[in-house]
């Protein structure tokens, strides 16, 4: 059986990236179909046969741009050095876990509308993560009276 030796940091990294990827993937190919079915309708003399399409596709497209933008600012994975201890956090569209020295020390996961502040003890201060709501995940990282973002 392997060892698996990659780090919770980078696998967290990792699935920033993995996100981002599919939604960038799913808007191209969105947008090129569409961009197809429009410059089909426009040589054909009967561009009725392209409405149901388009309209379907034009629906899609809004969709997939809404979670495409969201997913850019949304998706976070963060790195903070502080007094020799790393700090990490990763903000998804239905999670968030903070990271103390690559072990995770707490998590918060189902819900779209924000995560309850997120909180961990670092040599007797206090580490406290408060995420924003829904997807445009802003954040306050503070260790004790210490703010790092």
């Amino acid at each position: 059986m392997p060892l698996n030796l990659t780090s919770v940091k980078e696998q967290f990294q990792k699935r920033k990236t993995a996100v981002k990827r599919i939604w960038n993937v799913l808007m191209l190919i969105s947008v090129i179909i569409t961009a197809v079915l429009i410059c089909l309708a426009v040589n054909d003399q009967e561009a009725v046969n392209y409405i149901i399409a388009l309209y379907i596709l034009g629906t899609w497209d809004i969709f997939c741009f809404a979670f495409w933008l969201c997913t850019l600012i949304g998706v976070k994975f963060q790195s903070y050095s502080y007094k020799e201890h790393d700090i990490s956090f990763y903000i998804g569209w239905s999670c968030a876990f903070l990271l103390l020295d690559d072990a995770i020390v707490d998590k918060h996961t189902g819900s779209f509308f924000g995560a309850s502040p997120l909180e961990c003890d670092l040599d007797g201060e206090k580490v406290h993560l408060k995420v924003g709501a829904f997807t445009f995940n802003s954040y306050t990282l503070r260790v004790g009276n210490t703010i790092l973002h």
